[in-house]
């Protein structure tokens, strides 16, 4: 698994942590290495925006594990930009064909300690 926290300036917007689940599809799949992943990784880090990533491949499958933290203005934003994110990022480190079959956000990181 790849995991990289990001700091940088507060964020404007709230914060959501989006878990994908998702699959590399096509006639002929890549196979997800550490090193792509690792590309995969990188380049979501460098997107504004983005706050922490990780990605984790299933041993044998095609299946990936994303988890991203975004800034979005609500829910729904934050899942369609983690799902685009995802899919760019995965094929710019050379993992064409990344089908999304589940997105959800599983917390609200400004409400986090929020009294």
């Amino acid at each position: 698994m790849l995991n990289a926290p990001v700091t940088g300036p507060a964020p404007t917007r709230a914060l959501w942590d989006v878990d994908l689940t998702a699959e590399l599809i096509g006639d002929d799949p890549a196979v997800a290495t550490e090193e792509l992943l690792e590309r995969m990784v990188e380049l979501m880090l460098r997107t504004r925006g983005v706050r922490s990533a990780a990605v984790t491949a299933e041993e044998q499958s095609a299946a990936l594990a994303v988890r991203v933290t975004v800034e979005a203005d609500t829910p729904d934003d934050a899942v369609k930009d983690a799902a685009g994110l995802a899919g760019f990022c995965a094929c710019y480190a050379g993992l064409h064909g990344l089908g999304v079959g589940d997105a959800r956000v599983i917390a609200n990181r400004s409400l986090v300690g929020a009294a």
